[in-house]
Parts: structure tokens; C-alpha cells; sequence
């Protein structure tokens, strides 16, 4: 099978899906730059919440890793910008 025609996978919600099919017209996009302020947000309370101990280990690690993807880039795709 050809990469063209394989479907990448995407990580948002059937409700993302949804309002991008029920308001098909132009509106105003949210910039990457955003959207990485408030995973820098994100990322902070998972450390936070490691440091008190509010929250088990593997949940925080997963979080701050999946953090740091984005901040990097790796996920600028699943993001409706």
C-alpha cells in the first residue's frame, strides 16, 4: 500500500470531528503558539502535582511526556489550527 494512501491517525476526539463537520466555514484558528503556552501550562501542574505527590507517578510521567512532544512539535498536525 502507498504512504499517499494510507490515512494518518489522528489524536482529537469524535467531537472535534464532529464541529469541524457541522461548521465547515472559515473561522478564526488558534496559533501553535497558544496552544503550546497552555501545554507549558499543563506541563507545570503535572510537575506540580508530582512534587506533592497528588497523583501517581506513571500518571505525571505520561503526562510530561506527551508535553514535551507536543512542545516539540511532533503532534503540530493533530491540532485544528
Amino acid at each position: 500500500m502507498e504512504q499517499s494512501s494510507m490515512k494518518k491517525a489522528r489524536h482529537y476526539g469524535p467531537q472535534t470531528k464532529q464541529a469541524m463537520e457541522n461548521f465547515p466555514f472559515p473561522v478564526q484558528s488558534v496559533s501553535l503558539e497558544l496552544i503550546y503556552d497552555i501545554v507549558q501550562i499543563k506541563k507545570a501542574a503535572a510537575l506540580s502535582h508530582r512534587s506533592a505527590e497528588e497523583l501517581p507517578p506513571v500518571v505525571t510521567s505520561s503526562i510530561i511526556k506527551a508535553c514535551d512532544e507536543i512542545l516539540e512539535g511532533q503532534h503540530d498536525d493533530q491540532f485544528v489550527t
